[in-house]
């Protein structure tokens, strides 16, 4: 019987760190009305903005500090000090503990991005026009404007510090100054999809067929690379340095690029891969597909976990040091995850009534509570192909070797 101690050891371990690899939320945030249409996530991943038919400021535990009317598109600055909203009645900014710092304008926006030192906040609304502020609201620069006709800004991005602002509409990508002035634009049927490295080097857009990359520095246009897809571009970031980008495609699957459009590795998912998210090194990479799956990936191309939504992902976020995730659904529930592959301690956020006039209806957290799934690690490898093919999670591996070890053990008993 001592024979076995060692097998009964190995045995107990092998099942420790397979329970170990099921992955649940640092919380759950309810469903509301409507979907989750944007969301924002701090560098540490202490401060959580969500957009939609509410919009809502929480914290890295839960903690709800603000909750308000409608927004269409939210911003936040990397260390989370400057939080920016866009809403039907203009841009508002805001503390993370959900005081109102200043708005500005009084028209509808529809898309705002935030630079990543704070110091820069652009909007952009459905007649194709931007308006560039600094961080308390203030009005810097001249109104830019994409095009003579009326055009609805679909995507908009700047740089760290602001110097480079880059924005789309149906009929292509336009690189703006913080001055807003105009420095050229790329002719690009119905973009799907934008990045823009924070450095200011790189910017890429995705459409219905491929992802053009371009260099940000340049005055004049050039592109520098170009990744033909198998469909249509659900999602795209790249690392601050533009040197690694993520594609989401159409075609059920990630990929990812370096800075000239090669892919490095694809990895397949069971769905349209809609949402995509990196790390700021691009370590760690976050793919959310219509199939309700959050798939996190290491940069080599090895999936850590994976975990069941209740419905398909509509905004994803991954802090900028590697250590969160965030992804909102389109039944309007939404989560926080740790990227270590290990259980955390759940809470869920009781709901809330916005209301009316701004101000914030709820500053605590709900009793701690399950959340409604439990993610499991992943059971299954499919085989790659056109680029090489990643090294496996060692996790699917585990039942394998578990009933290996068992027959041993099973023989070694009849032999005693």
């Amino acid at each position: 019987m001592n024979s076995l101690r060692p097998l009964l050891g190995i045995l107990l371990l092998l099942i420790a760190v397979t329970c170990a690899a099921a992955q649940t939320p640092l919380w759950t945030h309810p469903s509301t009305t409507d979907r989750v249409a944007d969301l924002a996530l701090s560098k540490n991943g202490a401060v959580v903005a969500l957009g939609g038919s509410t919009f809502t400021i929480l914290n890295r535990t839960g903690v709800e500090f603000g909750s308000f009317l409608h927004a269409n598109s939210v911003g936040m600055s990397a260390d989370g000090t400057k939080i920016a909203a866009a809403m039907d009645d203009g841009l508002h900014l805001f503390f993370p503990n959900g005081t109102r710092r200043s708005s500005a304008g009084t028209e509808p926006v529809t898309r705002v991005a935030v630079s990543g030192d704070g110091g820069t906040v652009v909007t952009g609304d459905k007649q194709g026009t931007l308006q560039i502020y600094n961080g308390t609201g203030s009005k810097i620069g001249s109104t830019a404007v994409i095009r003579k006709e009326s055009t609805e800004v679909l995507h908009l991005a700047t740089t760290k510090n602001g110097s480079v602002i880059a924005a789309t509409d149906s009929h292509g990508l336009y690189l703006f100054t913080r001055a807003g002035k105009a420095r050229w634009k790329a002719e690009f049927e119905n973009p799907t999809a934008l990045a823009l490295a924070a450095n200011g080097t790189r910017v890429m857009v995705g459409g219905s067929h491929s992802v053009a990359i371009y260099n940000a520095t340049n005055a004049s246009i050039e592109k520098v690379g170009e990744y033909s897809t198998g469909g249509r571009v659900g999602g795209l970031a790249t690392s601050t340095d533009g040197t690694r980008t993520v594609v989401g495609t159409e075609d059920r699957k990630v990929t990812l690029l370096d800075e000239t459009g090669t892919a490095i590795w694809s990895y397949p998912t069971g769905d349209w891969a809609g949402r995509v998210a990196l790390s700021e090194d691009g370590s760690v990479i976050a793919a959310g597909s219509m199939d309700k799956k959050l798939q996190v990936l290491f940069a080599n191309g090895t999936l850590t976990w994976e975990y069941d939504l209740p419905a398909w992902p509509t905004a994803l976020a991954v802090s900028g040091d590697g250590k969160y995730i965030g992804v909102g659904c389109e039944d309007g529930t939404s989560f926080l995850f740790s990227t270590a592959v290990t259980p955390n301690k759940t809470a869920a956020i009781k709901n809330t009534t916005p209301a009316k006039n701004g101000t914030p209806t709820n500053k605590t957290a709900a009793a701690n509570t399950t959340p409604k799934k439990n993610g499991t690690a992943n059971t299954t490898a499919a085989a790659l192909t056109a680029v090489p093919v990643p090294t496996k999670s060692p996790m699917p591996e585990l039942p394998a070797v578990l009933a290996v070890l068992g027959f041993v053990m099973l023989v070694s008993r009849r032999r005693l």
